[in-house]
């Protein structure tokens, strides 16, 4: 056996020194087994330290199998052993097993200790039983059964962080003040990062200021998570002072810091600003990623640059990285918006070849092309093979369904759909009402449409302004104007503001079923809330008001309500 001895030579029996390494799991057994056969055996603190050792390793199973065997041998096991089973079911997710280690240890007269709460909080968290970890925390400080240190307050901060209760973790992070646990920058970093995913980066960059005041400082982790609440929320200056800052505080940023730059440039469509950013990374020592490629990837396609995108995905490949399933959902998503599903497919048959699991993303990418394309049979076919493979449809997928059947004129089989998702337990949202009802509205259902919109309201969903255009718009195009303004009047008074979508579709109703005096008077309605005329509203309005009907007042509204770059373009032909 290569490996340090547990107990040396000098001092055989009751030593309590231990091993530092293992070449593998098999050197820590055959050691555990020396271990049980000493006479007299090796202290508890021995077997625990050589039980560290092999968790470390991530060999959650042998390590309570080990303990067992002490168990069963007789040897006496203490608190600190029991803590590791504890640690271990956590690991594997089984936490009520436990708990069951914690009974033992109660009715072997030990006393846990502030660790073992720590560690059945954590396994609690780990399995999404938040509020479970809550009420054991409150039990903790009701009964005053131990004072919580910084990690017990951090392993509930955790959890609800990630169940997207931000509120009450800064609450809970003033409590721990008041009591005299002084947060590390992981607490203070784990809150900034929950502010920032609810977009709420005011409040974490005034946390930040607040933690650097009290002495703790940030690091890269915190200024990873601000800088990433604030690319996503546009605020480019605010982002580059971030940076600015790290580099003032000796902060290196690392290959994560990069990768969020990388990826909001591109997400902007600033993809050559995202490959200067790119190669600083490589000039600081970090080496470009599978996300760096994904990311570029991605830029790439969103912008409907496929070769450029390919060019990437190839130089990742010659680099000895390997794409994963993220990579190639980028790939299909932009074959697809630019209409060319059969490369798409030749990606998803990689995929295949490359064993990597199709997600539902990169299904519901495939089902938009190929409705986009016409091919409503192909996409039905795919979509039962999704399910068939146990891939789940999302909110999303439903939604691609509803208005590719609806688009390719199929909006029957689009009803039958949408009623066996609610017949499968599904609660639709308003999005899937509102392609449904668009769908109906723009095939001819106006009756449908309506009946769509009554039961949204009737489930208590409140529909939006997307809502409420599609519904106008098929008014509108069965020449029910007045019913249609009466809708515009309704919405306002529900809450939901109309846009300049809402006018043009008004605007084009009334051109066509109305008169000249009416246009007019829709036009001074739109000039007194702000609406500009868009380009279809404009040409259509040329090719229905001759030109000797074009008075003053008309000119006057045109120069008012259309762009400029419209104005100039007056002799081009209606599309």
């Amino acid at each position: 056996m290569t490996t340090t001895q547990l107990l040396p030579k000098s001092t055989p029996t009751r030593s309590n020194q231990i091993i530092k390494r293992f070449n593998n799991l098999e050197d820590a057994i055959y050691l555990f087994n020396r271990m049980i056969r000493k006479k007299p055996l090796p202290l508890p603190l021995n077997f625990n330290n050589l039980l560290t050792e092999i968790v470390k390793m991530k060999r959650y199973t042998t390590a309570i199998s080990l303990i067992n065997k002490l168990l069963s041998s007789q040897i006496t096991v203490d608190a600190c052993m029991m803590n590791i089973a504890i640690n271990c079911y956590s690991h594997l997710g089984h936490i009520d097993l436990g708990f069951a280690v914690y009974g033992s240890i109660v009715k072997l007269g030990h006393k846990p200790l502030t660790s073992t709460y720590n560690t059945l909080l954590k396994g609690l968290v780990l399995e999404d039983r938040v509020l479970e970890a809550e009420i054991l925390f409150k039990k903790l400080i009701k009964r005053k059964i131990c004072e919580p240190n910084e990690v017990t307050y951090g392993t509930v901060m955790n959890g609800l962080c990630k169940g997207g209760n931000t509120k009450m973790s800064v609450r809970l992070l003033r409590f721990m003040e008041e009591r005299g646990c002084k947060p590390s920058e992981q607490v203070y970093s784990m809150i900034i990062d929950s502010l920032c995913k609810d977009r709420r980066v005011d409040d974490a960059l005034k946390l930040l200021t607040e933690m650097v005041e009290k002495r703790v400082l940030p690091n890269v982790v915190t200024y990873n998570s601000l800088i990433d609440g604030l690319c996503g929320l546009g605020r480019w200056d605010g982002a580059k002072q971030m940076v600015l800052e790290m580099d003032r505080r000796k902060i290196s940023p690392d290959a994560r810091t990069f990768n969020i730059i990388v990826d909001a440039f591109c997400k902007e469509g600033m993809v050559e600003d995202a490959r200067s950013v790119v190669n600083v990374m490589v000039e600081r020592g970090e080496k470009p990623d599978v996300v760096t490629y994904s990311a570029l990837i991605d830029g790439y396609c969103l912008r409907g640059q496929m070769k450029e995108a390919v060019k990437v995905f190839d130089a990742m490949v010659e680099d000895r990285i390997e794409p994963n399933i993220v990579t190639f959902n980028s790939l299909i998503n932009g074959y697809c918006k630019r209409s060319n599903v059969d490369e798409a497919m030749k990606v998803l048959a990689e995929i295949t070849r490359r064993k990597l699991e199709p997600t539902v993303s990169t299904y519901s990418s495939m089902l938009y092309g190929l409705f986009k394309a016409g091919r409503s049979i192909d996409a039905l076919k795919l979509f039962e093979h999704m399910q068939s493979v146990g891939v789940t449809p999302n909110f999303i997928t439903y939604s691609v369904l509803l208005d590719g059947l609806c688009k390719n004129r199929r909006v029957n089989e689009a009803l039958s759909l949408f009623r066996i998702i609610i017949n499968n337990g599904i609660h639709p949202n308003v999005a899937l009402y509102t392609v449904l009802i668009d769908g109906c509205c723009k095939n001819g259902k106006l009756g449908v449409g309506l009946d769509l919109f009554s039961e949204l309201c009737s489930r208590g969903l409140r529909p939006n302004v997307v809502t409420y255009n599609a519904m106008i718009n098929g008014l509108c195009n069965q020449g029910l104007i007045e019913e249609a303004k009466e809708l515009v009047v309704k919405m306002e008074k529900n809450g939901v503001y109309p846009n300049g979508v809402t006018y043009n579709i008004v605007l084009q109703g009334v051109l066509k079923f109305k008169t000249f005096e009416d246009v007019l008077l829709h036009l001074k309605e739109m000039d007194a809330r702000g609406f500009p005329v868009d380009a279809s509203s404009f040409y259509l309005l040329l090719r229905s008001i001759p030109e000797k009907e074009q008075d003053s007042n008309f000119t006057d509204l045109m120069i008012k309500l259309v762009p400029q770059d419209l104005l100039k373009s007056k002799s081009q032909p209606v599309k």
